[in-house]
């Protein structure tokens, strides 16, 4: 079992990073133990003086137990993620029946998908209307990864600000 934390890292608490390892309950020289990295990396990276690079950003996922980490340096560092970023809270009221409305046109996909590649390997094996269909699955599939990408950064975007929140008023009444 690791230990709690208790004194927390000084002008800090805003970044996810040190958030996650306090949270694990590890100090930075445990920390750049386990991870074999020098404390001044993980120092710099939980200063904001330097991003993690995506292997530390995993490795430090791993040992603290947040997966969030490494998409948080993929949507803020990496081209993709930056193009793929959600640049605004969806109200979650609107976002859920909307996932589940996809989800709906999932099931049904997925009930066709069997019966349409039964049999075939290459894209000459479909008529035209079977392969029309195939492409709408895929598109379908598609949107519906995107729906559940957009309700996970909105749902860690509310953990994030909840658990910034909650450390302000714990630090304020102590």
């Amino acid at each position: 079992m690791r230990r709690k934390v208790c004194q927390p890292p000084r002008g800090n608490w805003n970044n996810v990073y040190a958030r996650a390892r306090m949270k694990a309950g590890l100090t930075q020289d445990e920390a750049s133990l386990q991870l074999h990295i020098d404390k001044k990396i993980i120092s710099y990276i939980e200063n904001d003086k330097h991003n993690p690079t995506p292997d530390i950003a995993m490795a430090m996922a791993r040992l603290y137990g947040d997966d969030r980490l490494p998409k948080k340096i993929c949507r803020e560092v990496c081209a993709i993620g930056r193009a793929r970023m959600i640049p605004f809270n969806f109200n979650l009221g609107v976002v859920i029946p909307l996932l589940e409305r996809r989800f709906q046109e999932i099931r049904m996909t997925l009930e066709q998908l069997p019966n349409l590649l039964d049999g075939k390997e290459t894209a000459m094996d479909f008529d035209r209307e079977e392969w029309k269909l195939l492409l709408d699955c895929a598109t379908r599939i598609r949107k519906f990864a995107r729906d559940v990408e957009i309700l996970e950064a909105s749902v860690d975007r509310f953990l994030e600000k909840a658990e910034k929140k909650g450390r302000l008023q714990r630090g304020q009444t102590q």
